[in-house]
């Protein structure tokens, strides 16, 4: 196993801990999380190419379909690959490479992304988001998310959807439960589900005035 320093805080105070004093998951948590899972889509940004990895904690092989897209943040699709693989158990391996003079250029870099997913028997085993230049870099614009709530005896559901890229999309309430996923960034013309246990005495109307919604570009631009 492997161990990361540090998990939680014992006083409240503001520290690079994956858990607050309140037990309220930080990023760190989130992707920690995500980490554990048996296989993991990656890359490596070479000078000239892009490789895409696949690691795997399958104790045993894998069939599978690797797709790539490189897509704008407003959800156009500008290139696709796709390769039939086969996972060697217990690996690390690259799958793709990707010369960046057949895609990129110095114009689009800072509004384009890489969206690789790993396929099996229809059911999407991992998938990540490669950017080529930094957060602050990023030609981001605000993204319109729309959402509905749904509820049921022990959890509330939200729906959320996004008409482009949205970065780091954080949900916040006053409940004291996490949701079951939080600052992730949404595709373009995507949706996403994410639910949330209810607290004692929580109702709907209380909990729909209590969440807030946010992205990277909300932290900037106003």
């Amino acid at each position: 196993g492997s161990l990361y320093w540090q998990l939680n805080d014992c006083w409240p105070v503001a520290s690079w801990s994956s858990i607050d004093y309140f037990g309220k998951w930080k990023a760190l948590h989130y992707k920690a999380k995500k980490s554990f899972r048996n296989f993991l889509v990656s890359y490596k940004n070479n000078e000239e190419s892009v490789n895409v990895f696949v690691v795997s904690d399958s104790i045993s092989n894998t069939n599978a379909q690797l797709n790539v897209r490189l897509i704008d943040f407003e959800g156009n699709e500008l290139k696709q690959w796709n390769e039939n693989v086969t996972i060697t158990a217990n690996s690390s391996e690259s799958h793709l490479e990707l010369m960046k003079n057949d895609f990129l250029n110095d114009t689009i870099s800072n509004k384009v992304l890489l969206y690789a997913e790993l396929v099996s028997n229809k059911k999407v085993l991992s998938e990540n988001i490669m950017y080529f230049v930094p957060n602050k870099e990023q030609a981001l614009t605000k993204p319109k998310i729309t959402y509905s709530i749904l509820e049921n005896e022990n959890q509330f559901t939200v729906e959320l959807e996004t008409d482009r890229l949205a970065k780091n999309v954080f949900l916040s309430t006053n409940s004291t439960h996490n949701f079951s996923d939080n600052y992730f960034d949404m595709l373009p013309n995507s949706k996403k589900n994410i639910s949330i246990k209810k607290g004692q005495s929580e109702d709907l109307e209380s909990f729909k005035n209590s969440l807030k919604i946010i992205t990277l570009v909300d932290s900037y631009n106003k």
